[in-house]
């Protein structure tokens, strides 16, 4: 799957380099595993495959790797980390999940990953 990393590295929440994040951004060709290595492990920011380095919507490629965020503010919807992996529709299409760093035991915050078939190509 093709996805694009940013060179910037971990959270941060300085202006500076939130708008930084919207340029720079370096297609590479890697397997999910390779993937979820370089977010989990090495906290590379991940995107869509983007034209010229400009994370747009004009700009969008593809996407084969979708993540979804769990929060958890809504109190009546909470997922705990316990009950998705009982959850029988990540069991047949989730490809992994990790906790985002906002993490705490009493506000669960995770991201669940999915690998589509394949690559996605129409924004809509």
């Amino acid at each position: 799957m093709i996805i694009s990393v940013h060179p910037t590295r971990g959270k941060s929440t300085a202006p500076d380099v939130l708008v930084q994040m919207g340029r720079g951004w370096q297609n590479i060709d890697v397997t999910w595993q390779e993937a979820f290595e370089l977010i989990t492990v090495d906290g590379y920011a991940t995107s869509a495959e983007v034209f010229d380095g400009h994370r747009t919507n004009q700009n969008f490629i593809s996407r084969q790797l979708i993540m979804v965020d769990i929060d958890n503010e809504n109190q009546d919807a909470k997922l705990s980390v316990e009950q998705l992996k009982q959850h029988d529709f990540y069991i047949q299409y989730g490809a992994g999940f990790y906790a985002t760093h906002s993490y705490r035991p009493e506000q669960e915050r995770f991201r669940i990953c999915f690998v589509l078939e394949q690559a996605e190509t129409e924004i809509g």
